[in-house]
Parts: C-alpha cells; structure tokens; sequence
C-alpha cells in the first residue's frame, strides 16, 4: 500500500480519519481557476483547515519539453 504522512504540508502527519474536500471554480470568464480545500483530522487537527489557491492560464505559454524524473517526484512518500 502507498501511503505518504503529509497532513496539509509539509512533514504534517496526518491519520486514516483525515478527509480532504477540494473545490474548484473557473473564474475571470475561463481565465482563471480557484482551488480550495479543507482538511478535517480528528487525530491531529483541532479544527478544520481552509486553505486555496488561485492559478491563470497564460496564452501562448511554451511548455518545457523537460521530463519528469519520477525519484524525485516519489521522493516524498513511504511505502508500508
């Protein structure tokens, strides 16, 4: 089973109770995009995280053609 201990950040624990709800909304006419999230965690929270993000498309934007190293992507989670 893969398993990663991040809660909410970075090195964060978090439990087998912890449940993540995201939502996402377009905004500015399809332009932009609004993520957010809670995090509930009985075990290791005392309340309820709200956290979110904002990203927007940029026209015309040149993607690396880099690729991705999968070490260093997976480096973060634990194997049980």
């Amino acid at each position: 089973m893969l398993n990663t201990k991040w809660g909410s950040e970075r090195g964060v624990s978090s439990s087998d109770q912890k449940v993540v709800i995201e939502t996402y909304r377009l905004t500015d006419g399809g332009y932009g995009l609004e993520l957010t999230y809670t995090i509930t965690d009985p075990e290791y929270l005392t309340d309820t995280v709200r956290l979110g993000r904002n990203f927007r498309l940029i026209p015309d934007y040149d993607f690396t053609e880099e690729p991705c190293d999968p070490v260093q992507a997976r480096r973060h989670l634990q194997f049980d």
